[in-house]
């Protein structure tokens, strides 16, 4: 006699999202990290390219040890405040789309609640749209009409293409924004914090940064690899990409401004 498959549990959907899919929390704010780390490490660099392309770091003595602690002092101000500024703007901008998520249901459930016939007509019209019978369509607007809250959901992906807020954390987004700004962010200021107040060269240390910079941004890419399971030569080859044309910008804006 066979056996009917037993009904999935919780944990064990749990379990087979991690297994199969690969989720996992760095997998569900990978956006925000990616985010958060790309714009890190180029504001920093952006500082440290300011300062390597002025005069000021080309003298020597004193000049030049003033000239690397203002790297230091600029380089973690911008850091600190450009997090706190990104990790604010993803906090508000995701608290912003729920709001409009939240607004947006609401009316989808008083339109099903007061117009059904015409929520009704417009789930068979949507569901024929993407390739059912006009039979079929009919009897899945059935199943939905027997459930509201699934119902207006579905409406809400399918009608107005909007993305499912209600399990928003804008917070949370806000505060892995911000950590991965000051993980990756720091990186290009390494050299900087290491030799500070050693009698080391100031372009030396440019190109110490430079390279630190690389690693930063194939550190990234490496990451993004893990989550997505895409390429991990291309992921990382493509955000290095994006970051060098990024740092190129930066450091010639710091040679004209020098």
């Amino acid at each position: 006699m066979t056996q009917s498959p037993q009904k999935m549990t919780t944990d064990a959907m749990a379990k087979h999202l991690a297994h199969e899919h690969g989720r996992s929390p760095f997998a569900d704010n990978l956006k925000e990290i990616v985010y958060g780390g790309l714009d890190g490490i180029i504001t920093t660099f952006a500082v440290v390219s300011g300062f390597s392309g002025a005069a000021l770091l080309g003298s020597s003595g004193n000049g030049e040890v003033y000239a690397i602690t203002l790297v230091l002092l600029f380089g973690l101000a911008n850091l600190l405040a450009d997090g706190v500024s990104m990790g604010l703007g993803e906090f508000l901008s995701t608290r912003s789309e729920q709001a409009r998520w939240n607004r947006e249901r609401d009316v989808e459930v008083h339109e099903i609640e007061h117009n059904p016939e015409q929520e009704y007509d417009e789930t068979v019209h949507l569901l024929e749209d993407t390739g059912l019978s006009p039979d079929d369509a009919k009897t899945v607007a059935d199943i939905y009409r027997r459930y509201p809250g699934l119902w207006a959901d579905w409406m809400m992906r399918h009608e107005l293409e909007m993305e499912d807020m209600s399990g928003a954390t804008p917070a949370k987004d806000g505060m892995v924004t911000f950590l991965s700004f000051l993980v990756f962010g720091v990186i290009p200021l390494v050299p900087y914090l290491a030799f500070w107040g050693r009698d080391i060269d100031a372009n030396t240390l440019f190109i110490m940064a430079s390279g630190a910079t690389v690693v930063a941004l194939l550190a990234l890419g490496f990451a993004r690899s893990v989550v997505t399971r895409e390429h991990r030569v291309r992921a990382m080859g493509e955000v290095f990409a994006v970051g060098l044309v990024a740092a190129v910008i930066a450091f010639g804006v710091g040679v004209m401004l020098g």
